[in-house]
């Protein structure tokens, strides 16, 4: 999985070429942990650090509290890109910050 790739087509054209069309994936928010904070879609996929996110700056951070201290081998979930956050507290956050 790519996380920053949304979705990618391939179409063929007569009679030798190949047209690749990729859609990125757009951050709406920022998601904050103890293991760091990460960029967001609206679906909930991480899709980067956010130090490495264009934009980043001018986007909300939700701090979650609720991971702290936890690890993959915990209950809690290590954030990292690629990993999809619950789509309803994405869609929550999102509104809370419209």
């Amino acid at each position: 999985m790519l996380p920053m790739v949304a979705s990618a087509d391939l179409e063929k054209q007569w009679p030798n070429q190949l047209q690749v069309s990729v859609t990125e994936r757009t951050p709406v928010l920022l998601w904050q942990t103890s293991h760091g904070t990460y960029s967001v879609d609206q679906h909930g996929i991480v899709i980067a650090p956010a130090d490495e996110t264009t934009g980043a700056n001018a986007l909300m951070t939700v701090v979650d509290g609720r991971n702290q201290g936890k690890t993959a081998g915990g209950k809690g979930t290590v954030i990292h890109p690629g990993v999809q956050l619950n789509a309803t507290d994405i869609s929550f956050a999102v509104a809370v910050f419209a």
